[in-house]
């Protein structure tokens, strides 16, 4: 709260002055001689409070600060300091109809709201029920919310304090300013006071009887289970936290792993976790008051962990403070960074312990080189998973990716190149062969190869199998044509297709934001078309070895996905479309 008189005007340093009319002979109690003496420099966070404004008596001084105050950014105690005689501080008068001349005495004003600036008030109420009628609301939270736009606290709870079993509370020590009022009882803000209210320094400010509708809470049930998801996990512990950030106590499960949790209306996320599992959560979770939430089922795994090193593709030197990334759906789960050799770990070794049993994509990323991904990685209960990662060093800054020799890639080609012919876009040596490129035509039941069409071109959202016997390079000097828009439509025939990312972004696309159509109208989720028997849910990639489980497409890289008829995939960008 700032100090201010009590009027939108200061008065002039000395007391000699005269009312208008009859009463002319009245004057002020400040002496003649009495004149401002010094002007301040406030230093921040000191703020100027009054400054000099009569340029007669305060010659060279006017708009110099006179008074200044404080508060401190830590503990926030206040000081206030004057550089003026308060006794010289005129009065002023008021010739007010049925009471004469009455005296405005601006100094005790003033006063008045330093005291009230320095000091602390109390603020007190009382918390009641509609129904049961009358009845004490106990062990709800009161809370005050600085609403004065100059404090430093603004926005902030200053005070706070419980009901009591009469349903009053009280909160002591609260700095002179304007508040709100939050109340929040059984996990739920059930209370917002929308008008503002004063707290008064040295002063009892009385918000007088609240009443309160309280809420019919709802329930959470569900199951705790093994991988199976159908084996009860007994002694789990569920715990459920509103998206205000209130936390319930948690439930623990019984035999059959069964759990139920009573909680106010709202949306939750919760936590199931056991010793010697891998937790799990699940966010989104509504609950509409008096309502019950049921077969909210958590699946907890028996951990494995993930290690490894990251080398140089080039040298076979093991990189130091790599960065290992673990993915679910898109979305990073875990990350660590190799060994420098100074600790637990090996020099470019890593490790990623406790991890549900599962399937994950993987990226490694170290300064200085391209990162590489691995889709499909498994984890087994009980067990540690090795994957190795080579980084390659980055292509010259002209080269937009490259294959390199004696390897077999399932790989695809963002952007379009149908133009060229596909040994022109690598910039293959030696030149391309039958059995250096292929690609898979459903209609056919087999295999195209290169230079057969379709095989001789690379088609955007198409998958291709690449067998180097010589180095493969995209470069900048390939002219290409930038895929259109934010979205690219790819067809599929009923069968196995091979297909791809038509987009470059590093981030690639998951799975399961493709949609499917069958008519150009309606779009289905991968998850939904699934479950309505257009296609297979599985995406299958390649590792270099041999197939896995994919939950992203990535650039450059080609996959196989099964379709029970011909429909198209809607495959979104990931990010804006690149400049050609």
């Amino acid at each position: 709260m700032t100090l201010f008189f009590d009027e939108a005007w200061t008065a002039g340093p000395i007391g000699d002055w005269a009312p208008h009319g009859e009463h002319n002979q009245w004057r002020g109690e400040g002496a003649h001689n009495q004149y401002w003496q010094d002007a301040l420099i406030p230093i921040e966070p000191g703020e100027s409070v009054f400054e000099y404004d009569d340029p007669s008596n305060s010659p060279g001084r006017e708009g110099s600060t006179a008074m200044v105050q404080y508060v401190d950014p830590q503990d926030h105690f206040r000081t206030v300091f004057s550089a003026i005689g308060f006794e010289g501080m005129q009065q002023r008068y008021w010739d007010r109809p049925g009471w004469g001349i009455i005296s405005r005495v601006h100094r005790s004003h003033l006063y008045h709201n330093i005291g009230d600036f320095l000091r602390t008030g109390t603020v007190v109420g009382e918390l009641r029920y509609r129904q049961p009628a009358g009845q004490p609301v106990e062990g709800a939270a009161v809370e005050l919310i600085d609403d004065w736009g100059p404090s430093p606290t603004y926005g902030e709870v200053i005070g706070s304090g419980i009901s009591r079993a009469d349903g009053s509370w009280m909160i002591e020590g609260v700095v002179a300013t304007i508040f709100l009022l939050r109340i929040t009882h059984e996990q739920q803000i059930v209370y917002y006071h929308p008008e503002r209210t004063s707290a008064c320094g040295g002063f009892i400010t009385d918000i007088g009887m609240i009443t309160l509708t309280k809420p019919a809470p709802g329930t959470i049930s569900g199951r705790v289970l093994e991988l199976d998801g159908r084996t009860g996990i007994p002694g789990a512990t569920v715990t459920f936290t509103s998206d205000e950030g209130v936390e319930y106590p948690p439930a623990t499960t019984a035999i059959d792993g069964t759990y139920s949790v009573q909680v106010s209306p709202g949306t939750y996320t919760g936590v199931a976790s056991k010793e010697d599992y891998a937790s799990a959560t699940r966010t989104g979770i509504v609950v509409m008051e008096g309502e019950a939430t049921r077969r909210i089922n958590f699946i907890l795994g028996v951990p494995g962990d993930i290690a490894g090193t990251v080398t140089s593709a080039d040298t076979g030197d093991p990189i130091a403070n790599a960065l290992v990334e673990l993915f679910i759906g898109g979305v990073r789960i875990a990350s660590t960074h190799t060994g420098t050799g100074e600790g637990d770990l090996e020099l470019g070794a890593y490790l990623i312990e406790d991890i549900a049993a599962g399937s994950y994509d993987m990226r490694a990323s170290a300064a200085g080189f391209d990162s590489q991904n691995r889709s499909g990685v498994v984890v087994i209960a009980n067990q540690t998973t090795t994957v190795n990662f080579q980084l390659p060093l980055p292509p010259p800054p002209d080269e937009y990716h490259r294959y390199e020799a004696g390897r077999i890639y399932l790989m695809s080609m963002p952007n379009n190149f149908t133009a060229y012919d596909a040994a022109d876009v690598l910039h293959y040596t030696p030149q391309l062969t039958a059995v250096s490129l292929v690609t898979y035509m459903p209609s056919l039941g087999g295999y195209v190869f290169y230079p057969t069409p379709l095989a001789n071109r690379f088609f955007p959202g198409r998958g291709y199998w690449l067998m180097t016997d010589g180095e493969a390079r995209i470069t900048e000097e390939t002219p290409w044509t930038q895929s259109p828009g934010m979205e690219y439509d790819v067809t599929v025939q009923a069968g196995w297709n091979m297909i791809g990312n038509p987009f470059p972004e590093s981030t690639g696309v998951a799975w399961a934001d493709v949609k499917v159509t069958v008519d150009a109208i309606t779009e289905y989720p991968v998850g939904l078309a699934a479950d309505l028997g257009y296609i297979r849910r599985t995406l299958w990639g390649w590792s270099g070895t041999g197939y896995v489980q994919s939950t992203r497409l990535w650039p450059w890289e080609g996959y196989w996905m099964y379709a029970e008829q011909a429909c198209q995939l809607i495959i979104p960008r990931s990010g804006p479309p690149l400049p050609p």
